[in-house]
Formats: C-alpha cells, structure tokens, sequence
C-alpha cells in the first residue's frame, strides 16, 4: 500500500489498536512524518484489515484490507 501526502501539513499513517474512543498505536508499522509531496509504503504480509490514523490529527483514520 502506497499512502501520497497531497496537504500542506505533515500527516503519520500509524497502526492502531482503537476501543472505540481513544487511538493507541500497536507498532504494526508507523510511517514517522510524511511531508508535503512525500510518499510512504507498507507492504502487509498477512491477510486482515488494519486501521490507522495520523499522530498529529488523530482524526484523520483509515482501514486497510487484505485479502487472499
């Protein structure tokens, strides 16, 4: 998966463990800052569904799912 960061802010794609209210990263992968115009990859190894979100705009959430 290929994330591109078209804002104008730095913007993180990290993993979460979510309980509904509150994002906790679980270290699944963490992009660090993406600046403006820069890109980030993850390849997923294992089939699911993972959510993430950005650090400074814990807001900002996506799900990623991979299937066979």
């Amino acid at each position: 998966m290929t994330w591109i960061n078209e804002d104008s802010v730095f913007h993180t794609i990290t993993s979460e463990s979510s309980n509904g209210t509150t994002a906790t990263p679980n270290e699944e992968f963490d992009s660090g800052e993406v600046q403006t115009g820069e890109t980030d990859a993850h390849t997923f190894d294992t089939t699911g569904t993972f959510d993430y979100y950005c650090t400074p705009h814990p807001w900002m959430i996506g799900q990623v799912e991979v299937t066979g």
